[in-house]
């Protein structure tokens, strides 16, 4: 292999690292190191792989550094990409991994030597050990416990991930997520890890990394949601996007591949689960024909093949759900599109675009504006079936009965019945609310008096409406506050119940917005006082309250 002098030298430096790094027990788990080469072809010697991470493990800053990016430099982009991977992978498998077979039964032997007397003396266990130790009464529980432990911990040797950045954003994402998935939510276990692996993806920050750290912002463990949340900041911040732009290039594609499936492993006969148009999904045998599951699993690998099956379903429905909510926080914020965008973010994503066919979509063009629905066929048709061309368009946002006239609206609900389309979500049943119609709005708290009602029908009618109760009254006569969050905007309703002679009776003392309630967009407005009628029970919700 020719070299320049300096890079000769470089490798030298890497070489003796990698022999003076003896007491890393991460670089002594690693058995083989993958060939990479550099950008002339030649091959890398593993030593010097080696010795690149044992300098970023001692460097210990896994956020990257000017050593470790220009070892990367040296290889060719395509390997460079690989040994990132690698490395990340190899990383979150020894962080993760549990005790051998031999070492789990290393470890119950030498639990019962330890604590044999209090087995003696506690649990009426014979003094005199087995010669053979598998045979004692408590073997199999503490060889069972051991096994659940983790045998390893990667934070001292963290900084390897300097060389984990350039890692195809695909399978970093998919490595990183099953990781915290499985390791970083329960109990936090590996929380420290995750926030780790987590800069990584920030780093990447493509559409399948930045769907990993919203998952992470909204998942169990509270520094994993607070570390996502920073570095989703700091990205949005970097690349001069809104909110509601990152929330775009962070929706899930639950793994599905351009052509709306995923290619299931079965041995030499791989099977197929196609998602329709409805999202739902069929399985295809390898013959090409419908089957309903697939065949009883009899290896390992099969198993995995039937669990990623099960993952792909839970990710579609879960997208679904989240989608769902944000899309109906985005008409409620009046959210405009540029024609671009929606074309992208959502009539090209394989479940935006489907969901997209069940809601009616307004396009602004200099003409004025034409509400159309997309349909599954790929093309756009106004209320009465005529084609809607966007060449035109300024922006594209969704319809809403505060923005359409009653006759528009009620042709549009007619439309949809006939055609036997589901709306996402109810987009003009409701009367609107206009802002003329209140009174003055002003601070955070709606101008609405305290209003008593009947208790149980308060909290069901809150539940179907989307509102929580993140906690409990301080005592036994006081309703929880509800919560509904609809984009920006948190809406939050102080309620008190009436003393212990009328239990059911409850009464709502305040509503309250995060932000002042003089900004509320008019859809916004109209929904939450829709809401507030229903769970009253009364028209009349800003006068005529009873005491």
């Amino acid at each position: 292999m020719t070299v320049s002098p300096a890079v000769e030298r470089a490798f030298d430096a890497a070489v003796a690292a990698a022999k003076a790094s003896r007491s890393s027990k991460f670089l002594k788990w690693i058995d083989e190191v993958p060939t990479f080469a550099m950008a002339d072809g030649a091959p890398v010697p593993a030593d010097v792989i080696k010795g690149w991470m044992a300098q970023a493990i001692k460097a210990e800053v896994p956020t990257g550094s000017v050593e470790a990016d220009a070892a990367l430099n040296l290889l060719a982009p395509d390997d460079a990409a690989r040994l990132s991977l690698w490395v990340l992978e190899r990383w979150l498998a020894f962080d993760c991994a549990r005790p051998s077979d031999v070492e789990a039964t290393k470890k119950a032997k030498a639990a019962i030597r330890k604590d044999h007397g209090f087995y003696v003396s506690h649990h009426g266990i014979p003094a005199q050990l087995p010669d053979d130790l598998t045979q004692h009464p408590y073997f199999e529980g503490l060889k069972a416990r051991a096994m659940k432990k983790y045998a390893n911990s990667g934070f001292s040797s963290r900084g390897v991930l300097a060389l984990a950045r350039r890692a195809p954003g695909r399978q970093a994402a998919l490595a990183v997520g099953t990781f915290i998935e499985r390791h970083g939510r329960r109990h936090g276990t590996r929380s420290a890890q995750g926030k780790i692996a987590l800069h990584v993806l920030a780093h990447i920050a493509d559409q399948n990394c930045l769907e990993v750290l919203s998952t992470a912002f909204v998942g169990l463990h509270e520094g994993l949601a607070h570390e996502a949340a920073m570095l989703l900041e700091q990205i949005r911040t970097r690349r001069k996007w809104t909110w509601q732009q990152l929330g775009d290039r962070a929706v899930s594609n639950a793994g599905l591949d351009a052509d709306l499936g995923v290619d299931l492993p079965w041995g030499h006969a791989p099977y197929r689960a196609q998602v329709q148009d409805d999202l739902t999904m069929i399985l295809i045998n390898p013959q090409g024909r419908s089957v309903k599951a697939l065949p009883t699993a009899k290896d390992p690998s099969q198993k995995d093949t039937k669990k990623l099956l099960i993952d792909v379903k839970k990710n579609i429905a879960a997208t679904m759900t989240a989608q769902t909510a944000r899309l109906y926080a985005e008409m409620c914020h009046d959210r405009v599109w540029t024609l671009a965008d929606w074309q992208t973010f959502i009539v090209d994503h394989p479940i935006l675009s489907r969901l997209s066919q069940r809601l009616v979509w307004t396009a602004q063009t200099t003409a004025g504006r034409q509400t159309f629905r997309p349909t599954a066929e790929g093309d756009f048709s106004d209320v009465a079936d005529m084609p809607v061309r966007l060449d035109q368009t300024n922006g594209i946002s969704l319809a809403h009965r505060v923005t359409v006239d009653a006759e528009t609206a009620t042709a549009w609900q007619r439309h949809l019945a006939d055609y036997e389309v589901t709306a996402l979500f109810d987009q003009f049943a409701r009367p609107p609310v206009h802002r003329a119609d209140l009174p003055r709005l002003s601070g955070h708290d709606l101008p609405i008096p305290p209003q008593r009602v009947w208790g149980p029908d308060l909290l069901k009618n809150a539940k179907l409406l989307g509102y929580a109760a993140p906690g409990t009254g301080k005592t036994f006569f006081e309703f929880p506050d509800l919560v509904k969050e609809i984009g920006a905007f948190a809406i939050s309703l102080s309620t008190y119940g009436s003393p212990p002679s009328h239990p059911d009776h409850a009464a709502i003392q305040k509503v309250s917005v995060t932000q002042n309630a003089a900004d509320i967009p008019p859809v916004l407005l109209s929904e939450i006082t829709n809401d507030l009628k229903v769970m009253l029970g009364r028209e009349d919700i800003f006068t005529g309250a009873t005491s």
